[in-house]
Order: structure tokens, then C-alpha cells, then sequence
């Protein structure tokens, strides 16, 4: 009797072990399907900012953008570092950063860092106000025409007629800032009317 109940026993046992292995196994091929559902999703994912305002309608397809979209973030994007005032520049060129494309954040940075302190310094306060507004979709370029304002300690300066160029570049699924310059009227660059 007691050789049967210890063959019983070794009965339960092994039943147990091989619930357990099967149960081992499924949990492997599980992790192995999440593993190459997470795989082949991974980089899939689509973000694009937009403005904080839009105007009015615009698509975005992947890789390419409407002439509207390049535009209203042309203007958006330049408001940026060109609006500012000693207590909004630091939040201006934090925002502003986040459009940039990764590998240009620290030239920009150092940019976004100097004028601050400029700004902070001659407690300034600037602005652009835009006249025109031209892009090319096909070149994700925004040309940007109009005049700035400066005023410091008080005192106000003529305003200056100034036209900038925005050039987007799209990775990892956005559409980020690769060009943002003052540039001259005779510029090659500059989209003609």
C-alpha cells in the first residue's frame, strides 16, 4: 500500500510539473508575440505639433504637409524668439527648442541662451509684426516679411523691415525646425511672390 500511494503521489507530481511547464511555455510564446508586436510597432508612431491656433484647414500625409500647415508653424515658430520680453524669454526659447531638430539643439541653445541674457540685461522688449507670408510646400520653406520692433529701457527704436526663412525638416515622424535665419531681400533662397 504504501509503494501505491507514493506511485500516486509521483502521479500528482508529475501532472503538476507538466501543468506548470505548459503553463511556462505559454507565457514564453506570449512574451515572444508582445516582443515582435512591440518591434514591429516601435517608430511607427506619428506625432505632429501643431500651433496653438489654428486658422484654418490644413492635412498632413506622412512625409509631406499643405502650404498651410508649413505656413501657420512658420508663423507660430517665429513668434517665438521674435516676441519676447525679459519675463516670457526663457519660456519663449524653451518652447522654441522643442521644435528644433534634435541634433541642432545646443547651436540653438547657445542662441536662445545669449539672447536671453541680452533681453534680461537691457530689460528689451521686442516684436514681429508680419505683412507677409509665402511657402513652398514641395520645399517645406516659409518666408516670413515685416517690421521689428525693439524697445529699450523705455525707449523706443524705429522699426526695422525684416524678413526671415523658416526650412522644416521631417524625422522620426514630426516635422522639426532645420533652418530658422534672418536672411536679405536678395537672398536665393527667399520664395518670390
Amino acid at each position: 500500500m504504501h509503494g501505491e500511494e507514493f506511485i500516486n503521489e509521483l502521479d500528482r507530481v508529475k501532472t503538476s510539473v507538466r501543468r506548470h511547464q505548459a503553463a511556462i511555455g505559454a507565457l514564453i510564446v506570449l512574451a515572444l508575440v508582445q516582443a515582435c508586436s512591440i518591434q514591429r510597432q516601435s517608430g511607427n508612431e506619428r506625432q505632429h505639433f501643431l500651433p496653438p491656433e489654428i486658422s484654418r484647414p490644413f492635412w498632413l500625409a506622412g512625409r509631406e504637409a499643405s502650404s498651410e500647415y508649413f505656413e501657420d508653424m512658420g508663423q507660430f515658430i517665429n513668434g517665438l524668439p521674435l516676441n519676447i520680453t525679459p519675463e516670457t524669454v526663457e519660456t519663449a526659447c524653451s518652447a522654441y527648442l522643442r521644435y528644433v531638430l534634435p541634433r541642432d539643439r545646443a547651436k540653438y541653445q547657445r542662441r536662445c541662451d545669449a539672447e536671453a541674457k541680452r533681453i534680461k540685461r537691457d530689460s528689451a522688449v521686442e516684436w514681429f509684426s508680419i505683412e507677409s507670408v509665402r511657402s513652398d510646400a514641395r520645399l517645406r520653406r516659409v518666408v516670413l516679411e515685416g517690421m521689428h520692433q525693439t524697445i529699450i529701457n523705455d525707449k523706443r527704436f524705429r522699426p526695422t523691415r525684416r524678413t526671415y526663412l523658416i526650412e522644416f525638416e521631417h524625422a522620426d515622424g514630426r516635422f522639426y525646425v532645420g533652418t530658422h535665419e534672418k536672411v536679405e531681400d536678395n537672398d536665393p533662397r527667399i520664395l518670390k511672390p
